[in-house]
């Protein structure tokens, strides 16, 4: 009916203006018919103007001709192009603007007219996106590859170089696979394509190190991402290169820079350790003599030169020391104790020690407290007192006929059970320049050259300070007036006790550790001197050695005879310590193979103490002998010797016979007896 196609016409029409799409209805004349508002938003004219117009002045003139050729070609076949695979035509508008226009066309008849309908949509933006992707596609430096099923879709001038191709032809159609060599590191190629793919889809991209075949032959390190696009529906894989060559050649030589840097310092650690036994074992001897020699009823004349030759001595194994501390603390070895301890104590000792440097010198060595009591705490007792060893040693060396003074005070504890610890070393003695006290803590540092001869000394006392106070997570700092003396503060926090302080690590005096009763000892050392020293030490001590050379003689005396001991030696001919000490420990009787076995050793870095002790060693003292010490440790595991304690009832009998094999050694003790008392 007639309201019935008003009706349609009129829904038609509210269509039309609603669409999103600009839409232009023409007769087969291309007369404009109807123009909606989406067209005068993409041709920027109002309806008023176009309507009753031909649909060429929408166009530029050069357009014009070819949309009507559509058009005929349209009313002749009755098929266009559709907007995936359709017509895109370039035209400007009145207002100047270019504008790039994606169109199709249909047709309908009303009344048996037949009408046109011209759908537009504008592509500007999007053409210009294209242009833009396709431009640096084109021209990045980055070697960039689109894949698809069939083969390779595209590349970029980038890529062509890369693989040193004539042109993008020679690359087009090949696949991944003929662009990269099939296996690397063990692994193949398609394998791992496969799995990055799967990767590529879930995270949306996935990066990969591999090797592109280039065409004459070589093989490129490249960085690949891979990311998944799709074109048309169809999934494609982007590949945007990174030549590597340059990082690779960069990574190996960072690579050998860092193997020669730990060949140089295993060289170091290896050289420190021979320097350290080949220095320790002549020291021993010549320690040990001087001992010995002072033991003896000399003339005054040659007390005091046995007494330079003692003090020149323990001058040089100070500078050994030292050296050892720190060349360990350079090489990131220094490791710290946690145990409680009495910071007073720690003064005490220091003080003993020092009373008789600071009297010779005649100076005053006293100790001054903080007004808060100072409270037992919890960290390295034994880095505390070595860091005042130092600065108080320092101080008695730079002054004379003055005053030391080791003063210590504490915060009150925090609520978190941290203590604020003020050590602070004042002297008055010659001072140090200011100049020279900003340098003062690096190694090798003194405050004039002249200080060396003057006063000797190696200069890493206080290098050593700051390290080890560094590690405490402290501060050292020092003030100074040339010719008043100077002030030398270190700042701790420490946690408080948790239990009974332990004390801090000293020096055992002699008269604290019990007379032994006399021991079978074998005793395993190489070097002629300090054999003869133990020997003669043992002997005077009242014990019964038996000396032998070397490790394998060791193994063959404790497998066959009963002893109370072994002192072991590590480094010595035909088997050395740590391999007796295994054989040992492997023998076959119960008794023998659980001996204690305490080295004497030259060897005194941590890192050598540890894989000795794990040889089955039972307890580790170093050269010089500390005999005292010694006395302590062979207490440790076997108490019943002491003189005033009960026979175990499992110790091994000590025998009152010396075997023949002694003899010779005993007759060579006898003689240096004989020497020194001569003397």
């Amino acid at each position: 009916s007639q309201e019935e196609s008003a009706s349609q016409a009129q829904r038609l029409r509210n269509i039309l203006a609603s669409a999103a799409d600009a839409i232009i209805t023409v007769d087969v004349d291309s007369i404009v018919l109807e123009f909606n508002r989406a067209a005068e938003q993409v041709f920027r004219l109002p309806a008023s103007e176009v309507i009753g117009r031909h649909a060429s002045m929408l166009l530029d003139p050069g357009e014009s001709a070819g949309y009507q050729s559509l058009v005929n070609y349209y009313l002749r076949t009755g098929t266009a192009p559709v907007f995936a695979d359709g017509m895109k035509i370039k035209t400007r508008r009145r207002d100047g603007t270019n504008v790039v226009l994606s169109y199709a066309i249909s047709d309908i008849a009303i009344k048996d007219e037949r009408l046109l309908t011209c759908i537009f949509r504008d592509v500007t933006h999007e053409q210009q996106a294209n242009e833009r992707f396709k431009t640096l596609f084109q021209r990045s430096a980055q070697p960039t590859l689109l894949f698809a099923e069939g083969g390779l879709l595209d590349c970029n001038q980038a890529a062509v170089k890369l693989f040193g191709a004539e042109g993008r032809g020679a690359l087009l159609g090949r696949r991944i696979a003929d662009l990269a060599v099939e296996e690397m590191n063990g692994l193949r190629l398609a394998n791992e394509l496969d799995k990055v793919r799967e990767i590529a889809r879930k995270l949306g991209a996935c990066r990969l190190t591999w090797a592109a075949r280039a065409f004459d032959g070589r093989e490129v390190p490249l960085e690949i991402t891979i990311t998944p696009i799709y074109l048309d529906n169809v999934e494609a894989m982007l590949l945007t290169c990174s030549d590597i060559t340059e990082r690779q050649r960069y990574e190996d030589g960072l690579r050998q820079a860092r193997d020669a840097a730990q060949a140089a310092a295993q060289a170091k650690s290896r050289f420190l350790a021979v320097m350290s036994h080949e220095l320790r074992t002549p020291m021993t001897g010549i320690l040990g003599m001087t001992e010995l020699l002072g033991d003896a009823a000399l003339p005054t004349v040659q007390r005091r030169q046995v007494g330079i030759l003692d003090k020149s001595a323990k001058a040089l194994m100070s500078v050994l020391n030292d050296i050892l501390d720190f060349s360990k603390i350079e090489a990131g070895r220094l490791e710290l104790e946690q145990i409680d301890f009495d910071p007073t104590q720690i003064v005490r000792e220091v003080i003993e020690a020092f009373g008789h440097a600071a009297t010779r010198r005649h100076n005053t060595l006293r100790a001054e407290w903080g007004e808060t009591p100072l409270p037992a705490l919890h960290g390295d007792p034994t880095r505390v007192k070595q860091v005042l060893f130092n600065l108080v040693g320092n101080a008695i060396k730079f002054t004379e006929q003055g005053t030391v003074v080791i003063h210590l005070a504490v915060q009150p504890p925090r609520s978190d059970g941290q203590v604020a610890l003020c050590i602070e070393v004042r002297d008055s003695g010659i001072g140090i320049e200011h100049d020279v006290q900003q340098t003062l803590f690096q190694p090798f540092q003194q405050a004039d050259t002249s200080t060396t001869r003057r006063f000797g000394g190696t200069g890493l006392g206080l290098a050593i300070c700051r390290h080890l106070v560094d590690a405490m997570h402290g501060e050292i700092s020092v003030q100074s007036t040339p010719g008043k003396g100077s002030v030398f503060r270190v700042e701790l926090t420490l946690a408080q006790a948790k239990g009974q302080p332990a004390g801090a690590p000293a020096g055992i005096a002699a008269d604290a550790v019990p007379k032994l009763r006399s021991l079978r000892i074998l005793v395993a050392e190489d070097n002629p001197t300090n054999r003869l020293l133990i020997e003669t030490r043992l002997r005077r001590a009242g014990h019964r050695p038996e000396m032998v050379d070397d490790g394998q003689q060791a193994l063959v005396a404790a497998s066959s005879e009963d002893f109370d001991l072994i002192l072991m030696d590590m480094q010595m001919p035909v088997l050395d310590g740590m391999g007796a000490a295994r054989a040992i420990r492997a023998l076959p009787d119960a008794r023998r193979n659980r001996i204690p076995i305490i080295a004497l050793t030259a060897d005194a870095l941590p890192e050598l103490r540890e894989a000795y002790m794990a040889s089955g060693l039972d307890d580790y003292q170093t050269k010089p002998i500390d005999w005292v010490a010694l006395d302590a440790a062979i207490l440790r595991h076997l108490p019943w010797a002491a003189a005033d304690a009960p026979a175990a009832i499992e110790s091994p009998p000590v025998r009152d016979s010396v075997p023949a094999a002694t003899t010779q050694t005993t007759q060579t003790t006898q003689d240096v007896d004989e020497v020194i008392a001569a003397s």
